[in-house]
Parts: structure tokens; sequence; C-alpha cells
């Protein structure tokens, strides 16, 4: 048995372990679960089309809170920098349980580097996002914010890449009061087959004002390259 074989018991089992102290005490309300299905597609290369669906669950993932269709385009400039653009449809439940809609889109920019020696790969991401909403007679309500991301995931074993992340969101439209919107940390495993990536997470949101409370997911989900 290889170094690497030996320690995948291991770190799966920290994993799990860690999944489960992270969300020991939340409550019911607290806990979101998350699906997500996205295809993607490289039309010439090194520019890559993709879209897909995620749905968010509440009151025990018996109820869908909201479900939020996408679409998304990226081009490799150079061999680390990607750019890319995208949109979101989202259909949100109010505090009468009524679906509502609001629209998200965003520019980013992204860079990736292998860490040969580590046996892994180090991502970070900026993205501009508007996220808005349009009434008929009523003025449209931005919410404009800046993300920072950095992503460190292990790469060296065949089946499984376990991943850890952290996000930044910065408020533009509140820098003068509260600026930071919230933090995002999430940690998860991945695993190629044929050409899936099925993924599953604990994300862990926490905001930026102390009135509102710590949100916990659990999701999995499915990429299929075409």
């Amino acid at each position: 048995m290889t170094g690497a074989q030996h320690l995948r018991p291991h770190v799966l089992a920290c994993a799990g372990a860690a999944l489960l102290l992270l969300g020991k005490g939340a409550r019911a309300d607290e806990v979101q679960g998350a699906i997500e299905l996205g295809l993607r597609h490289e039309v010439v290369k090194d520019l890559d089309i993709s879209g897909g669906v995620q749905l968010r669950l509440d009151e025990g993932f018996t109820r869908i809170e909201r479900w939020m269709p996408e679409v998304s385009i990226g081009y490799q400039i150079i061999k680390p920098l990607t750019i890319g653009a995208g949109y979101r449809l989202i259909y949100s439940r109010n505090s009468s349980g009524d679906f509502e809609i609001a629209h998200r889109v965003h520019v980013q920019a992204a860079l990736s580097f292998k860490l040969k020696p580590l046996g892994s790969k180090l991502r970070y991401r900026l993205r501009l996002q508007d996220r808005f909403e349009r009434n008929v007679g009523e003025p449209t309500e931005h919410q404009p914010t800046l993300r920072n991301a950095l992503e460190l995931s292990y790469t060296d074993w065949a089946l499984l890449q376990p991943f850890v992340s952290a996000e930044h969101y910065l408020a533009l439209d509140e820098l003068d009061t509260e600026p930071t919107r919230r933090y995002k940390f999430m940690l998860g495993l991945q695993r190629d087959i044929g050409a899936a990536q099925l993924e599953v997470y604990y994300r862990l949101d926490v905001p930026g004002s102390n009135d509102d409370p710590k949100r916990h997911m659990i999701g999995v989900g499915m990429r299929l390259e075409l």
C-alpha cells in the first residue's frame, strides 16, 4: 500500500467527522440542502460554455426554498488565467412562502496553479456580481458585490479529490456602513467518473451582521462534460 492509499481512509474519516461537528449545533431552520446539476461544453479551444440548475431545500430538506437555473461562459487567456461571465435566474420564496423572481449577473477572473510538490491545486477567483429585482412600478433594487474566493484541492489521488475553500463577500452598496455581506467556507470531496464529476460538500455561511444566523448547507452535485 502506498503512502497516499494509507492516508486516504484517515482523510475521509476526518472529513466526515468535520461535517458532523460543524453542523451539530445548528438549528433546523439554519440547515439547508442543495442539489446541483450542470453541463459543460468546450465550443472551441480554450472557450467553454456551462449551464445548469441548483435546488435549495429547507424545512428538513422537504421543501424547495429556491431554484436557480444559470448559464456562463469562460475563456482561458493564458495557462493560469481564465475570464468569464454568467447569468442566474433566481426563484426564491418570500416570507409568505410564495416564489419571487430575482436576477444575478457576474464577470470574473480566475488564476489556477498546480502545486506539484504538495500534489495539490490552488485556485483564486475574483468575481464582481449584481443581484437585482425588477418589479413593475417600483425602482430596481441592486446588490452589487465583490467576491474573493480561494480554493485548495488535493489532486494526487485517482478516485477522490478533497478540497477546502473560503470566500469573502464585500457589499459595494454598503461600504460606509456594513461592507462585509458574508463569509463562505466549504469542505468537500470530488470524484471523476468518465465524463461526469460528482461532488459532496458542507458549506457554512457566516453573515456580516451579528443579528443574522449562520447557515449550514449539505450539498451534492453532478457536472457532465459534453
